[in-house]
């Protein structure tokens, strides 16, 4: 029987929802959690990503295009089913909107490209892996 698969999205949810949503993964996931108040802007964030996903180390900290690559990617994560929390959204990037609402539009178009990677037949099982992103307040 083959495993269903888990789409690739992006939530925003409440600490109740964001527990009972890992709850029912059911099965082995990698987990990144970045305190929102404690990035304030891109520099900050790339550089927690980077480090805690582990970025190869010729772009540890990309640009905007490197870091689309990278999250785009993840093939050297072990695990199948990724997790990416961004607690206390709110105060994620308070001081920079512009750079904010960068961010969300770049999260989603990875994640937009991460679905259609898994119709297409000639990417390996290992580009499949699914990423979760939850934004909590």
């Amino acid at each position: 029987m083959k495993e269903e698969c888990i789409e690739n999205k992006l939530m925003k949810v409440n600490k109740e929802e964001l527990n009972e949503s890992i709850n029912k993964i059911g099965k082995e996931y990698f987990k990144v959690k970045i305190d929102g108040k404690k990035i304030q802007n891109w520099n900050n964030y790339i550089k927690n990503i980077g480090d805690s996903f582990n970025f190869p180390r010729v772009s540890r900290y990309p640009n905007y295009d490197g870091y689309s690559d990278w999250m785009r990617d993840l093939t050297w994560i072990p695990s199948d089913i990724i997790i990416l929390i961004i607690d206390d959204y709110e105060s994620f990037m308070k001081d920079d909107e512009d750079e904010k609402n960068k961010f969300l539009d770049m999260i989603t178009i990875i994640l937009q490209c991460r679905n259609e990677r898994r119709k297409n037949k000639n990417f390996s099982e290992k580009m499949k892996k699914t990423l979760l992103v939850y934004l909590v307040n």
